[in-house]
């Protein structure tokens, strides 16, 4: 589906803009209206990485701080969405633009550990290799091929959340490409805190956890997610060498880990180019979403069809939550030369409640 309409012309080029903010990196923020925030900025009782990979020469270094004046017990889950082409079992990926025109299958797997902090400390693991050892209580589980993200939940010695906010965590993704000399690209970014709405360390009544709406026990998602880009297959008007691709990463706010059912979420886009011309789709987000702005719709996010280099682009959830992370990645040929994470804003209040339900205590 795709609606175009014109609005009034916008007097500053939206590519210079878009230059200005991808130049310099910025972990994604969060506007007003929203309880959610970065982890640089403020400490969460909840920490969501929404993008973490592993596998031959790539691995990611997840990295996790407690800044409270108190001992902190995390529980964390990694979410392996990884799935296979349905015309090529052995083939991963991730989005259905890596087969070829058919459909990715995705897959659903959990594995959890729990983490003992003392005041202040951080912890740091690759996500290939794992870890043991304190202050891990058992084992970070090794993950040397993985697609997924990371959520981690403050809780007291039994495992019962509980509302406080002492947590922030950074996730450094490093690729190592082969040749001579080899090419190192890496993409960093903040993790996205849910904090809690007491803040006073009493304990959640049951596994259900609720962020936003009547009685809210953490911080409601946004209703809209909003950021800007280059459109796809732009040449760099720096460089005039490589071209841009934006990737965009999609959680929903919701989770079920008691029944391990993914979580669907539709979510409409609206592009805007420089002349405040729209186009408009909308896809279903089931669990996790990693792909290039083209997989989303392989022409509302064209260069040539948009008629600018570049523009922004509004994700209205429709019935559930999300999170977002956007990643850009300047393309020389078939190769990435450089990946960095750059600003998106989550604005305001998901009236509707997200749940979080956990296995039972």
């Amino acid at each position: 589906m795709m609606r175009r309409r014109t609005r009034f012309l916008e007097t500053v080029p939206l590519w210079l803009a878009a230059a200005v903010t991808i130049a310099t990196y910025a972990a994604p923020t969060f506007g007003q209206f929203t309880g959610l925030t970065s982890t640089a900025e403020h400490a969460a009782a909840i920490v969501v990485y929404p993008y973490i990979t592993a596998d031959t020469g790539v691995d990611t270094v997840i990295q996790l701080s407690n800044t409270g004046g108190a001992p902190a017990r995390v529980h964390c889950f990694y979410e392996d969405t990884s799935g296979h082409c349905a015309n090529n079992p052995a083939r991963p990926c991730t989005a259905d633009d890596a087969c070829g025109g058919f459909p990715c299958l995705q897959q659903r797997l959990l594995f959890d550990f729990a983490i003992q902090l003392t005041p202040g400390q951080p912890v740091e693991w690759r996500v290939g290799v794992g870890a043991s050892g304190s202050p891990i209580i058992g084992q970070i589980p090794p993950r040397p091929v993985f697609v997924g993200l990371l959520r981690c939940f403050l809780v007291d010695a039994s495992g019962i959340p509980v509302q406080a906010d002492a947590l922030e965590g950074v996730a450094t993704v490093e690729s190592v490409s082969s040749g001579s000399p080899p090419q190192i690209d890496t993409v960093k970014y903040n993790a996205i805190g849910i904090p809690s709405v007491l803040n006073d360390g009493s304990s959640a009544a049951d596994p259900t956890l609720q962020l936003g709406g009547p009685n809210a026990q953490y911080a409601a998602c946004p209703n809209l997610t909003t950021f800007g880009h280059f459109f796809e297959g732009a040449v760099d008007p720096v460089s005039a060498q490589s071209r841009i691709q934006t990737d965009l990463v999609l959680v929903p706010c919701s989770v079920d880990y008691a029944t391990n059912q993914p979580t669907s979420v539709m979510v409409h886009y609206v592009t805007f180019n420089e002349f405040a011309q729209r186009l408009g789709t909308s896809k279903r987000l089931t669990a996790q979403q990693v792909g290039s702005l083209t997989s989303i719709h392989p022409t509302v996010f064209d260069v040539g069809t948009q008629g600018t280099l570049a523009g922004h682009t509004e994700l209205i959830r429709i019935d559930g939550g999300i999170l977002a992370l956007a990643i850009q990645r300047e393309i020389v040929g078939q190769s990435v030369v450089s990946s960095a994470a750059f600003a998106v804003q989550h604005r305001g209040t998901n009236i509707a409640p997200d749940l979080i339900v956990l296995q039972p205590f």
